[in-house]
């Protein structure tokens, strides 16, 4: 790149990213007015639901409140780990993290509700009614959560 900017459309752009002058070797790679793909809308919504876990788990760990204990990293991790496995149409929901840690995703509504909760440890409870039946388990890797019931239980709702 010569020197610290490059020249675009009249102005200096200090952000340019080619590392070739003009006529360079990757200078051809790009042409002028393409444009690059986006992120898809579910990449989006998982993205921005990992932000707001990391924002609220930052939160509780600043809290002065001697009742509030902030998610583990290991939990940090099983919760990204349930939110990047989530089936795309189970991308909306509820989360919320609870004065012990743990990190709680609700499904529903208040009268009809699937739950998982992610402990301190990392490891996955979930709790819905599916079919008429009553679901559930715990101390699952999130890897090993039935995404299956909850899928069954959000296109039942639908």
């Amino acid at each position: 790149m010569y020197g610290d900017a490059c020249r675009t459309n009249g102005s200096w752009d200090a952000s340019g990213w080619l590392e070739n002058e003009p006529g360079g070797e990757n200078w051809d790679s790009v042409k002028e007015g393409e444009t690059f793909l986006q992120p898809s809308a579910s990449y989006s919504k998982r993205s921005s639901f990992i932000g707001d876990l990391r924002s609220k788990a930052s939160q509780a760990l600043k809290s002065q409140d001697e009742f509030i204990s902030a998610p583990t990293e290991q939990a940090i991790q099983s919760a990204q780990v349930f939110i990047n496995r989530l089936p795309e149409g189970c991308l909306v929901f509820r989360m919320a993290l609870s004065q012990s840690g743990e990190i709680n995703f609700f499904h529903g509504n208040d009268d009809d509700l699937f739950q998982i909760l992610i402990d301190a440890e990392g490891t996955v409870s979930y709790y819905g009614v599916v079919d008429g039946k009553e679901v559930g388990d715990s101390n699952l890797p999130p890897e090993n959560l039935p995404y299956t019931k909850l899928l069954s239980f959000v296109d039942r709702n639908k």
